[in-house]
């Protein structure tokens, strides 16, 4: 066997055996085993899709220390939902006629969110609120410089983020 020298073996031959030559047939062993096991999904789901094992704080902390952003998944429901719950308006209002405070500011808001968050469309948004997608983006447009001067809508996207955050599930 060649030896490596930035290889450290040590560590994990130690978890198997503390005589050198038994931990390697330990290892060896363990190797095989794995080989021949069927997929388990428990290293393939999870917040971070089994590309960390570990709970969330653990996740966030690790990729924190790589200084790797965590991507979430946002669905158009959490959108609508949680743009409605700091609205303060339900659901149905959104899809009503008319430029009503605030439910057209809060349809604006959500269609800047759904340009702004991958894997969401307009025209998902248009179905949901009866509107045409370009109308959508003209809002989405008035919402992004508005926010320019608007510390309170500003206040209430930063809700709505961290609503989503709580919501979503996130990975690396």
């Amino acid at each position: 066997m060649t030896a490596i020298p930035w290889l450290t073996t040590e560590p994990v031959l130690s978890r198997f055996s503390g005589h050198v030559d038994k931990a390697h047939e330990l290892y060896i062993q363990f190797v095989q085993d794995g080989i021949e096991e069927s997929h388990r999904q428990d290293f393939h789901t999870g917040i971070f899709e089994g590309r960390i094992l570990g709970d969330d704080n653990f996740g966030e902390k690790v990729l924190a220390q790589a200084d790797e952003e965590t991507k979430c998944r946002i669905n158009l429901v959490d959108v609508i939902t949680a743009t409605c719950s700091i609205y303060g308006i339900n659901k149905n209002t959104l899809a009503e006629p008319g430029k009503k405070q605030p439910a057209a500011e809060a349809r604006a808001v959500i269609a800047f969110l759904v340009q702004e968050k991958e894997g969401l469309m307009l025209i998902e948004i248009g179905i949901h609120v009866k509107r045409d997608i370009a109308a959508l983006s003209r809002s989405a447009g008035r919402i992004h410089k508005k926010m320019e001067t608007d510390s309170e809508l500003c206040d209430k996207l930063k809700k709505i983020n961290h609503t989503l955050m709580q919501m979503s599930k996130c990975q690396a």
